[in-house]
Order: C-alpha cells, then sequence, then structure tokens
C-alpha cells in the first residue's frame, strides 16, 4: 500500500515540474525604444547609510497619469536625494 502512495507522490511531483510558459503582467523592452534612461542610484558614506537612517533606502518611485489632459499617460519619477 505504501508503494501506491509513493508512486502516485512520485508522477505529481515529476508533473508538477513541467516547465510552462509563463504570462507576465509586463514586458522587458528596449530603453532605446522608449526613450526613458532613468536610474535612482543611492550612494551610502559614513554619514549617510541605512545604519542610521532607517528609511535609506525608500523613496524611489513611479507615478504615471495623464497630468497635462493630452491623452497620453505621463511617467514621473521619484528618487531619494539630488
Amino acid at each position: 500500500m505504501k508503494g501506491i502512495y509513493f508512486f502516485l507522490g512520485l508522477s505529481l511531483f515529476l508533473i508538477s515540474c513541467n516547465e510552462k510558459e509563463k504570462n507576465t503582467l509586463f514586458e522587458l523592452k528596449d530603453n532605446r525604444k522608449t526613450g526613458i534612461n532613468h536610474v535612482n542610484t543611492i550612494e551610502s558614506s559614513k554619514e549617510l547609510n541605512v545604519f542610521k537612517y532607517r528609511n535609506f533606502y525608500n523613496g524611489g518611485g513611479v507615478g504615471l497619469g495623464d497630468i497635462n489632459n493630452d491623452g497620453l499617460i505621463d511617467i514621473y519619477f521619484t528618487i531619494n536625494r539630488s
């Protein structure tokens, strides 16, 4: 009886290991096509680091919306510090 459970378990394991095509929400595009070249570089130092400021790495983000009502989505990037 244990052999049947082992065989069923092994079969289910092998069936579930098949690699399937992944459905993703976003696609990685070439930034030369979009014209977007944004980098949020954070440089830590002795005075500014994650040990002194708990939220040192927080603050960067992206905002999307039609801000100027031209029918196109506007993209706004934020950085931690300038």
